[in-house]
């Protein structure tokens, strides 16, 4: 019984130092991104709003990255707009630099305020978007939670 526990953990222990082995000779690349482009609003309600864009995103690393989860505040003209609570873009593929057509859903923190944004941003020719919070991904078997924070001028 004692020989069979050892032996158990020797072998745990060794899968957790070959799994540590691997993670250090992966090579990371940060992720970027470039304009945005073609900004439409496709629903507005009292709670939530519907959006669609075009961006460039340019993943330089030899493996996808699965977008598993965002946490993330979105502003517009410098005000708070709410919450990203849904977004179809799941997975970057590797070594690519391509414009993804991505559709989000926000939850608007002050439905009044934020219908009113919206509204006004018929009467400009560029408006500022922010995005901060985390974004948590899978690469090559490991999840991690990447801190995010991007500010775009978009013309409308």
């Amino acid at each position: 019984m004692k020989i069979h526990f050892y032996r158990k953990k020797t072998q745990h222990f060794f899968i957790l130092l070959l799994l540590f082995a691997l993670s250090s000779c992966i090579k990371y690349e940060p992720v970027t991104f470039g304009e945005i482009q073609n900004l439409k609003v496709h629903k507005l309600n009292m709670g939530d709003a519907d959006f669609s864009f075009d961006i460039k995103i340019n993943n330089p690393n030899d493996f996808s990255i699965a977008i598993k989860e965002t946490d993330l505040k979105v502003w517009l003209e410098g005000e708070e707009l709410g919450e990203l609570v849904d977004m179809d873009l799941k997975e970057i593929p590797e070594n690519s630099e391509q414009v993804h057509h991505i559709k989000l859903k926000a939850k608007l923190n002050n439905p009044l305020k934020g219908l009113v944004i919206l509204l006004s941003l018929s009467q400009k020719n560029e408006t500022e978007v922010k995005a901060v919070g985390e974004i948590k991904v899978r690469a090559v078997g490991f999840n991690k939670t990447i801190e995010f924070e991007e500010v775009w001028k978009v013309k409308l």
